[in-house]
């Protein structure tokens, strides 16, 4: 009597589907997104002082990794999962510049590291700081109440990205000379009402399409707020691709991969709740509260 479905012949197919399909989850697990904390090491060489080997700090990093010198992959060393070397050119450090870096983890999942970097001054030691004179931008004499950066038109260089009191936000193009000639609104509804500190733009490629996405509170003063994510193009547009979860507050965020699946996920924190964990699953995010007593 064959009570069992791998008894007599059928018992090797068993075992080889069982392997194949052992095998196929293992060769298909998902790598995570790759974060850099920076400081790096060295932070600044002088120019024309030739290639040089750069450590790279961060967490997420798998076998494959590869660190990026202004957009460029260049030679790197696996040293463990928080840690990169990568040999730096000597024509990268030719003339005085800033050295945007960024990781990338290998495919299936993984990704470039676009919500986190550091950077490698390249210029002559100085005993002395002294500020040029400032360029300002009054965006319509506007109030700002949050800024922060990140690379919006892939071209390699940190662009600002600005909340503010009117509830617009607001995305200034780098030139990469420390000027921003272009602006444009890329957003509306910056949620301002009954908040007594400043709010964050949390920036992220949130759908994995290698270009940068950012998401912020949402809303009309006197009515709730909801978490609203603006997938980006890479050219500087942006679509609304959903809004998530109603706030009396004025919720804060952080993003990272928590729980290591491959996808940025954001932690949001305000006065009407605790700390909320939402899960990006390629669609609507799951969430947990987490608070405290």
């Amino acid at each position: 009597m064959l009570d069992h479905p791998c008894s007599f012949l059928t018992r090797v197919a068993c075992a080889t589907t069982a392997f194949s399909f052992l095998f196929a989850v293992v060769a298909f697990a998902a790598n995570p997104v790759p974060t850099v904390t920076a400081p790096v090491h060295p932070q600044a060489v002088v120019p024309g002082s030739g290639a040089f080997t750069l450590t790279v700090y961060g967490a997420n990093f798998v076998s494959g990794a590869v660190v990026n010198w202004n957009g460029g992959p260049r030679s790197t060393t696996f040293v463990s999962a928080r840690e990169l070397q990568a040999k730096i050119l000597a024509a990268d450090v030719a003339k005085p510049t800033a050295g945007y870096i960024t990781v990338t983890n290998p495919a299936p999942g993984g990704g470039p590291s676009s919500s986190s970097y550091a950077i490698v001054e390249v210029h002559t030691p100085t005993k002395t700081v002294a500020p040029g004179q400032p360029i300002s931008y009054p965006l319509g004499g506007d109030l700002i109440w949050f800024l922060t950066t990140g690379d919006f038109y892939n071209h390699h260089r940190p662009d600002l990205l600005a909340g503010g009191g009117t509830g617009n936000v607001y995305l200034m193009e780098s030139k990469g000379d420390g000027t921003f000639p272009h602006t444009s609104v890329v957003g509306h509804g910056y949620f301002v009402a009954r908040c007594n500190w400043p709010k964050s733009l949390a920036v992220g490629d949130f759908n994995n399409d290698g270009k940068l996405d950012y998401l912020f509170s949402a809303g009309v003063p006197q009515q709730t707020a909801s978490i609203q994510v603006r997938l980006g193009n890479g050219k500087g547009k942006f679509q609304t691709s959903w809004r998530f979860g109603k706030y009396q507050g004025c919720p804060d965020f952080a993003v990272g991969d928590f729980n290591g699946d491959g996808n940025l996920d954001f932690a949001a924190v305000g006065p009407d709740f605790g700390v909320q964990i939402s899960w990006e699953t390629g669609m609507e995010p799951s969430s947990r509260e987490l608070r405290t007593t």
